[in-house]
């Protein structure tokens, strides 16, 4: 539902922006990509699905919708 990982180098991302905050991604910092493909910081993503009462554990059409 929620993948993990660092930023090992800036040639790693699909992405330059987080789509929330339009932030740079940059190295060593920690992203998260969601089942629909989007990447995000990892504080910015949490923060999102805590204030929009998104459930990560719930996976059906009614949860874990994209910020986009």
């Amino acid at each position: 539902i929620l993948k993990t990982l660092k930023i090992n180098n800036k040639e790693d991302l699909e992405n330059d922006i987080c789509c929330i905050c339009l932030d740079n991604f940059n190295k060593d910092e920690n992203i998260a990509t969601i089942e629909c493909g989007h990447t995000f910081h990892l504080n910015c993503i949490l923060q999102w699905f805590d204030s929009n009462n998104n459930n990560l554990l719930i996976n059906n059409n009614n949860n874990n919708k994209c910020p986009l």
